[in-house]
């Protein structure tokens, strides 16, 4: 997300936030409950897109090479019994088909390997009475399909990372203008009719309606909480920076922005009731 797009998205959730904190002035307006509605809707949708954009595909690279190593050691260690098999009673064929180098497999590309993989185990599955003394036996098998299985699962996963983080960018570039255009000709118009009676109440949505324009050098900071696993946005997590104790909670899209925070090394402390492993867990963030 650019930095106006950011800004227009900061000032909108700030509007929503006004809305949710002071609901007794506008619900009794129908007009204004239904464009309030709008806009939360329109939030939901550009923080999810803004939570595909953030999707760390480096960590996800990582985690695919991760799998695919562990693939490679098992699929060596059965082809070296194998091998090592064929090679004691005479089957030459059988050691041609199934002697690989340890630095093969490193080198074969995703789906050569797999295909690899899936010889070797018709070869070992046909002589599976006689490895065990040379350390494969079914368990051995079982472990190393359901590790193809994984690999297979993933390892298209940074790619298609890549190609939703771009779909997100160009999503989030048409619903920016949308969004604007729904402030200037709806519900900038709409809170009018409040005034006269709420006059606290709308002077605070016209300041936090300002964009804010800060310069680039304002230290700020967008969190996005997504499960390692599923990479799906987490909702309900505490999030707060210990520094000046700023507190948000993240919404279903996983997004939080925070802004003006305090130059040099900080901390923030994460809390969730379903993820033990983030309770009271600090990281340290630099600016």
């Amino acid at each position: 997300m650019e930095k106006e797009q950011l800004d227009q998205y900061d000032m909108s959730l700030s509007v929503e936030n006004h809305f949710n904190d002071n609901t007794a002035p506008w619900t009794g307006n129908a007009p204004l409950a239904a464009a309030k509605a709008v806009l939360t809707q329109k939030n939901a949708v550009i923080g999810a897109q803004l939570a595909i954009q953030l999707i760390n595909t480096t960590g996800i690279a990582a985690n695919k090479e991760v799998v695919r190593k562990n693939f490679e050691d098992q699929l060596f260690v059965v082809s070296s019994a194998v091998s090592g098999y064929a090679s004691t009673i005479g089957n030459n064929d059988l050691y041609n088909r199934t002697y690989k180098a340890r630095s093969t497999y490193t080198l074969m590309k995703d789906v050569i390997l797999t295909g690899s993989c899936v010889d070797l185990m018709v070869d070992a599955n046909a002589e599976i009475a006689n490895l065990a003394p040379y350390g494969v036996v079914p368990a051995t098998l079982t472990a190393l399909n359901a590790t193809m299985l994984s690999f297979s699962g993933i390892k298209a996963d940074p790619e298609k990372a890549i190609a939703r983080r771009k779909e997100a960018t160009e999503k989030i570039a048409e619903l920016m203008p949308d969004l604007m255009n729904f402030f200037n000709t709806r519900l900038d118009n709409l809170i009018v009719a409040i005034e006269a009676t709420q006059e606290a109440f709308v002077d605070i949505y016209r300041n936090v309606r300002l964009i804010s324009s800060s310069p680039t050098t304002t230290i700020s900071l967008t969190t996005t909480c997504v499960d390692s696993i599923t990479h799906l946005p987490i909702e309900g997590v505490e999030l707060t920076v210990l520094s000046n104790n700023t507190q948000r909670t993240s919404p279903t899209s996983g997004v939080n922005i925070f802004k003006n925070l305090p130059a040099g090394d900080d901390k923030m402390q994460l809390d969730h009731p379903l993820y033990i492993s983030l309770v009271s867990i600090a990281y340290s963030i630099g600016f």
